[in-house]
Order: structure tokens, then sequence, then C-alpha cells
């Protein structure tokens, strides 16, 4: 039977951009891509952890086993992932700024005219990292990935806003973290979510409070890992948590 959510408190129908940043993780043995997923799922709606099964698309895309009015997006570059969840199909991408990285063997993937932009010096020149996670992110909201050939496309920019020629209906938003990770986010929602940012002890006070994990010393992690005087300890979890 499929479950309805129709949650009160998804008011934006789009939820925050969350942010885990694995870089500065202290506590290992657990699964972070799963732990950090359940997390943002359980804090944007109001499933109950028993309801979050996670499965696969035909291309590789997650999806929500008996679920069919949550849909969510997960991407990670360099330790560092971004999730979103909508009522509606959903795609998201992070890609790290490179400098000259517009090489002539980059050209299959784009359209003649966002080639000529890449290489343009007027103020709508398009950035190829900002482009190429635009492009990422347009291609998972259709749960493609890189199967979708990138030069089937085009992204246009106009002063601050980019949108997916010929498609009026898909809205495209673009946003900076830490100054040189790109975060696009691909939607039928006209939307500029916040930056929801996600530490550990988030994650673990969580695990906590649902009792999901067996882990006999959780409280005891928890209470080091959240102690600020203790965020440089290496704390390692047992694997049963």
């Amino acid at each position: 039977m499929k479950i309805k959510h129709n949650r009160p408190s998804l008011n934006k129908v789009i939820s925050s951009i969350y942010i885990y940043d694995d870089s500065y993780s202290q506590i290992k043995g657990y699964d972070i891509r799963k732990s950090f997923m359940e997390y943002c799922l359980l804090h944007c709606s109001n499933l109950k952890i028993n309801n979050i099964h996670f499965a696969k698309g035909k291309y590789g895309k997650p999806y929500l086993k008996d679920v069919t009015d949550i849909h969510f997006n997960l991407s990670h570059k360099s330790g560092i992932y971004v999730f979103i969840c909508s009522r509606h199909p959903v795609g998201i991408d992070i890609e790290k700024s490179r400098d000259n990285f517009v090489k002539p063997r980059m050209k299959p993937y784009f359209s003649e005219q966002e080639w000529s932009k890449l290489h343009s010096v007027d103020s709508n020149k398009l950035d190829f990292a900002t482009l190429w996670s635009l492009k990422e992110s347009y291609s998972k909201y259709h749960g493609l990935g890189l199967l979708l050939p990138f030069s089937s496309f085009t992204i246009d920019k106009f002063g601050n806003q980019y949108s997916v020629v010929g498609h009026p209906e898909i809205y495209l938003t673009h946003r900076l973290y830490k100054t040189d990770y790109n975060i696009s986010l691909c939607s039928k929602i006209l939307n500029k979510p916040e930056l929801h940012i996600v530490s550990e002890c988030d994650i673990y006070q969580q695990k906590k409070t649902i009792q999901k994990t067996k882990c006999s010393n959780l409280n005891e992690i928890i209470q080091k890992w959240c102690e600020p005087n203790n965020y440089n300890n290496n704390i390692i979890a047992s694997n049963e948590c």
C-alpha cells in the first residue's frame, strides 16, 4: 500500500538545502551517507524511521519505497554532501570550482550556445563549474545522471538567473558554499532554499532520539562529541552504530 505524507510543516513545498561536511568527521564506523539522508528526511517530513526504505531507479536515482509524494536527491563532492527534499521531483548537484578547466576535449558536453558563453567576456559569461553543476542537477531531476547527453539541452544565463532553454516550467537555482563549491538545484518550484548545515552531533542526537541504534555506548559518544572542547577528539563508534 502506498503511503501518503502531507506534513503541514513542509510549508515551503521544498526543503532547505542540507549540507554535511565529512571533512570535519570525528566519529568513524558508520554509513554517513545513509545516516545523513535519514536525518534530512526525518527533519523535513513526517516520515517515521520505519517508513524509510531506500531504493534506486532504473538509472540509479534514489527514492523511497512505498512513498509517492516525497522526493529527494543527494550529491557529494570531496566529502561534502548536499541533500534536498520536495513534494515534486528534484535534482541537486555540487561541484568544486576549478581554474582553467575548460579544455577543447570538453566541447562535446556542451551546446554551441553554452560553449560560446564559456568563452565570453560579457556579464552573461558562464563559469564552467557552475554550468556543469546546473547541467547535472537538470539531468538528475530527470533521474538520468550522466546518461542524459549534456549537449542535448542548453543552460542559459541572464543576469543572475539561469534557465533551461525551451523549458520555462523548470527552475534552476545556484548557491555557493565555502566560496568555491557550486550547489545547483533543479525543480518545478521557483524558490531559493536556505542552506541548513548538519553536524555529526545533529545526526547522532537524532539516532539517540529515535533509538534506532543498539550501540550501548551511544550516549557516551554523543556527550564526548557534542562537548566543544572535544571536537578534535578521534572518536570511534562501534560498527553496530
